[in-house]
């Protein structure tokens, strides 16, 4: 079902309801909805209309853009629907609504979600007050890299009293870090873990035995994937013998890195997808031109048109995708399109939700020795979720790449040892980059301070630091403005 362009008018000629866009997908016993952001409020209310309708329809799946109204209280009338799988989710508010209400939700996922530790923590904190969940399946987001709140999450699952399938994914499990020890202890103590994927890891000899101790003595997890992670071939061949005795149902181990796969995936599920508002924009700018597609409402799927348009036809200079809705996902898409492009020298992406994963995608293609894009000298990566994990793939970037001249990484999430990791590599492994802005870190103190001091003395080619509104006292600030004064080509604003 496809409804477009509906506008009903009042008598005075003024627009009374406006629905652009709503695609309904009819399937088996699910409903697959997407609509266009414009005009959000009144297609949510047709859609909610729709919905009321529904008597046979088990699954609801949805993305995440579209949960923006104010009206949360839409799903708690349709008692047929069990199933809830929303993808791109960003709306912390509404996942709370719905796990605290009385809406008799049994299985709950979510994909590509806001990679923030205020969204796990949520969920973490909305699960505690929800006794109808049994299945959860979070294996396809972007935070479990935030240490502390897959732990939470695992402590919470193993008190709670309706939940008994859990579908995780975890990032950078390293040896006897707190991640691998409280994943070890879960494999080793609870069932609710059937599903498991884990990335760019360092696997040991002990979570490989508490793997072998879930599938053959407690018989809970059935589903294992490995990318881009670390094992010896004896661990392998254990693994493989599990899946041969079917004591794992599925088993993979790739080389590859997760979200490449993902962005080729994600790809062919939309292969026929357009965006005509964005292409008649497109056909204003010539060839070299600079872009601007800030505020656009652009989503991962727009990429492969920016991709193909904006980067390998029309060549642009500049490219400014701000203030849109766009993912890791979406910008591993853009990544691969800067493999052969040697004429893009700004990209600004920020305000989106690209995290530390979408950094380590842009990282990876920018890293690439010989690249032919050797002409990017500023990228905008301001309030983007990145953490000190997405600083640390910045700082490998910056060690070899040798075109990057100006560095915006104001209001994210970066701490004192985000700052540790950039200042020493620019002290003396970095003689390209000639600005670089941590404004609004709130989580930066005085301790990377005894970081920066170094950064300053020794690095000559770095004229611009920006740090202000961060978490620094005046006696900070002081220690700074003492070293600035000793570089008169220096200017720190503070």
């Amino acid at each position: 079902l496809i409804i477009f362009t509906i506008e009903v008018r009042e008598w005075k000629g003024m627009s009374k309801f406006i629905c652009d866009h709503i695609e309904i997908y009819f399937k088996n016993q699910s409903l697959k909805v997407h609509f266009s952001t414009n005009n959000q409020n009144e297609s949510m209310k047709l859609f909610i209309q729709i919905l009321k309708q529904n008597k046979i329809c088990r699954t609801l799946n949805i993305f995440g853009y579209d949960l923006l109204i104010n009206d949360q209280n839409f799903l708690q009338d349709n008692q047929q629907l069990t199933t809830l799988s929303i993808s791109h989710f960003m709306n912390n508010e509404f996942l709370n609504k719905i796990l605290t209400s009385n809406f008799l939700l049994r299985r709950l996922k979510l994909s590509f979600w806001l990679n923030s530790s205020s969204t796990l923590f949520t969920l973490c904190q909305a699960i505690q007050q929800n006794n109808t969940l049994v299945e959860l399946d979070i294996m396809d987001h972007t935070c479990a890299d935030d240490k502390t709140g897959t732990i939470e999450l695992l402590k919470i699952l193993r008190k709670h009293k309706s939940i008994k399938h859990l579908r995780l994914h975890v990032y950078h499990i390293e040896l006897s870090n707190e991640n691998e020890t409280y994943l070890i202890d879960s494999l080793l103590h609870d069932t609710f873990i059937t599903h498991l994927r884990i990335s760019q890891s360092i696997i040991s000899h002990e979570l490989i035995t508490a793997i072998i101790h879930a599938c053959q003595e407690l018989h809970s997890l059935t589903h294992l994937e490995f990318y881009n992670s670390q094992l010896n071939e004896d661990d392998i061949s254990k693994l493989q013998l599990l899946h041969t005795n079917e004591n794992l149902t599925y088993l993979s181990i790739s080389e590859q890195d997760y979200w490449s796969t993902v962005a080729t995936e994600f790809h062919n599920e939309f292969p026929q997808y357009q965006n005509m508002k964005v292409e008649q924009k497109l056909e204003q700018y010539n060839n070299h031109a600079s872009i601007c597609l800030d505020e656009m409402e652009l989503i991962d799927e727009d990429m492969n048109i920016i991709a193909k348009q904006v980067i390998i036809n029309k060549q642009c200079q500049l490219l400014s995708l701000q203030s849109n809705k766009i993912t890791s996902i979406g910008i591993s898409i853009l990544a691969n399109a800067l493999n052969d492009n040697h004429t893009l020298e700004t990209l600004k992406l920020g305000n989106n939700y690209i995290s530390d994963n979408g950094v380590n995608s842009l990282v990876k293609i920018l890293s690439i020795p010989n690249n032919k894009n050797t002409a990017l000298t500023t990228l905008v990566l301001r309030n983007n979720g990145i953490t000190d994990q997405g600083a640390e793939y910045l700082a490998q970037l910056l060690k070899i790449n040798h075109t990057l001249s100006w560095l915006y990484l104001e209001e994210n999430q970066i701490r004192d040892d985000g700052v540790r990791i950039l200042a020493k590599t620019l002290e003396n492994q970095n003689n390209t980059l000639k600005m670089l802005v941590l404004s609004s870190n709130k989580l930066i103190t005085d301790t990377s301070i005894d970081y920066l001091i170094p950064m300053i003395q020794q690095n000559q080619t770095l004229k611009k630091l920006w740090i202000d509104n961060c978490n620094l006292s005046e006696a900070g600030k002081q220690r700074l403005d003492e070293i600035q004064q000793s570089r008169q080509d220096f200017y720190v604003r503070m």
